[in-house]
């Protein structure tokens, strides 16, 4: 009977750890902890943003678009923005492609956005104001950062 009763207790067990199991959420998390500006060539008008981005979170994520106030990247004007990140080379901003950044759980990665002003069709950005940067997630989350272009 102690034998029947040890069995079907270590049965209910192994089920319930079973189930507990499923519901483990795995979740996605990014931070950024330095992000920053610089001017590129000596006319004005042209800036590469510079940011690490680490996933915190016990997930896997990839960023599928990037916007600089509200503007989606890939809507910028073609061949006047482009981004790189980790030891991947420039990829220019154009309609029919997306951004694609994985970011693994633990990793760190450093994305470079540049752009000139005349890759927005309105309301351009300018010297000596804030930019806010927004990572969108192919999860539908969405990292804001701002940063004071020079």
């Amino acid at each position: 009977m102690v034998a029947i009763a040890t069995t079907a207790s270590l049965a209910v067990a192994y089920c319930v750890g079973g189930v507990a199991a499923i519901y483990i959420v795995r979740f996605e998390k990014l931070e950024s902890s330095n992000i920053y500006a610089r001017t590129e060539g000596t006319s004005g008008g042209n800036w590469t943003i510079t940011m690490k981005v680490k996933n915190t979170g016990s997930a896997d994520t990839t960023i599928d678009d990037i916007f600089l106030n509200g503007v989606s990247f890939v809507s910028l004007a073609r061949n006047k923005a482009k981004y790189r990140y980790g030891a991947e080379g420039w990829k220019y901003s154009s309609s029919n492609a997306s951004v694609l950044i994985v970011i693994a759980s633990g990793s760190s990665v450093n994305i470079q956005l540049n752009f000139v002003k005349e890759a927005f069709s309105t309301n351009p950005p300018s010297a000596g104001t804030t930019t806010e940067v927004k990572l969108h997630t192919v999860s539908g989350q969405n990292y804001l950062m701002a940063v004071m272009l020079p």
